[in-house]
């Protein structure tokens, strides 16, 4: 006989549906996580996140509006000491129920079918989950502007940054970020850019400022074409 929906719908039973559906698919793991370990912290409190000199990561609005409306009616007091949290729902219609209820007693293999089929939504919002914190990793690796934060935006409201900067990044950008401001050394330049030299200095120039060695770089599709 087949489980029913609430036995089907628990962690431990979503777990080994995530790990066969990752199974079938192939997916390979994301490649922020390889470049970034994870450290999970229990709850939303930032005195347990530190940044740049083990200094608490602050939380503060893109803009100079601390009223911004937010639906959830948080304030920016306590925003600014809480980390973002994420979450959605996902909901199985009672057409989705019926359909499994009919063929549970006469037809478990079109029950199992149809379970499967329910199962795939829940299973993309965990795929949806880890979406998450590998665009934050990449924010933080490879930002645009060389500063590491992490940009959130609350409710489809106000955008909000984590910095992990206590001086805007000027520290940090003076060993951890190399940019060509010449119009002929930029790598869109194809005629005069030099890639692999601008990859070898920065190579070097890492090795001078901490000793350690590169050895793998990632791009993007844009940035080698």
């Amino acid at each position: 006989m087949a489980l029913q929906l609430k036995d089907a719908f628990t962690a431990r039973a979503l777990g080994i549906a995530w790990n066969n559906y990752k199974q079938s698919l192939g997916l390979p793991p994301y490649l922020g996580r390889s470049f970034f370990g994870t450290n999970k912290k229990e709850g939303l409190d930032l005195k347990f996140i530190k940044g740049s000199k083990c200094l608490p990561v602050a939380l503060k609005a893109s803009n100079f509006d601390a009223q911004a409306p937010l639906r959830d009616g948080i304030g920016f007091s306590d925003i600014q000491n809480e980390m973002p949290f994420y979450r959605e729902s996902y909901m199985v219609t009672e057409k989705e129920e019926q359909d499994y209820a009919s063929y549970q007693d006469g037809n478990p293999t079109m029950a199992q079918q149809v379970l499967t089929e329910i199962m795939k939504n829940p299973l993309d919002l965990i795929y949806g989950a880890m979406v998450v914190p590998e665009r934050m990793i990449w924010q933080l690796l490879a930002p645009a502007d060389g500063v590491p934060k992490i940009s959130v935006k609350i409710d489809g409201q106000t955008t909000y940054y984590i910095d992990y900067t206590t001086d805007n990044g000027v520290a940090y950008k003076t060993t951890h970020y190399f940019e060509n401001t010449t119009v002929a050394d930029k790598w869109s330049s194809s005629a005069t850019a030099t890639p692999i030299q601008d990859i070898l200095d920065v190579q070097e120039q890492h090795q001078d400022n901490t000793g350690e060695v590169l050895t793998q770089f990632a791009m993007n599709s844009h940035t080698w074409k």
